[in-house]
């Protein structure tokens, strides 16, 4: 079964995964989470049959993420990574590379930020891709000319900044 965070409601969720968990079956869950995700919540998954997330962590600087407009910060990104291996869930998450905009610094800080998660599971690298309807196709920071989304979303898409 495959839940995503962008459909999963967060007041209902624990009752769903509590249910879950009483009903006897022996689920084998994933979901696609957030990495505001709290212990208890990621606890009350997993008993329900958690066993892989992906999280959005994305970045570990915090200006990338406040340009990707993710809402957390780069110590949440870690404690996620944290509580998923403490509770044995796979997390197999990704990391964002070559992302429009960012500079030395964002790297630098991301570089120095890695060393905090060597005792985790590896993040996934992959490169920066437009998302239909994602916070930076609605409300772009920077210029992109003739970017062209990947997959589903492959039309053309042009932004000129003013």
């Amino acid at each position: 079964m495959f839940f995503a965070d962008n459909v999963l409601p967060k007041k209902s969720s624990e009752i769903t995964f509590e249910k879950l968990a009483c009903s006897g079956k022996d689920f084998r869950l994933f979901s696609e989470i957030r990495a505001t995700t709290s212990f208890s919540e990621l606890g009350t998954m997993h008993g329900a049959g958690m066993q892989e997330v992906q999280v959005g962590i994305e970045a570990f600087s915090l200006k990338l993420l406040k340009k990707l407009n993710k809402g957390v910060t780069t110590i949440q990104n870690i404690e996620i990574m944290k509580n998923c291996e403490i509770l044995g869930i796979v997390n197999a998450s990704n990391l964002i590379i070559h992302l429009p905009g960012s500079d030395e610094q964002d790297v630098a800080e991301t570089m120095r930020n890695l060393e905090f998660v060597l005792p985790y599971r590896p993040l996934k690298t992959i490169k920066f891709w437009l998302g239909l309807g994602s916070p930076i196709y609605q409300h772009p920071k920077y210029p992109m000319l003739n970017y062209n989304p990947v997959g589903i979303f492959s039309h053309n898409f042009t932004h000129r900044s003013t």
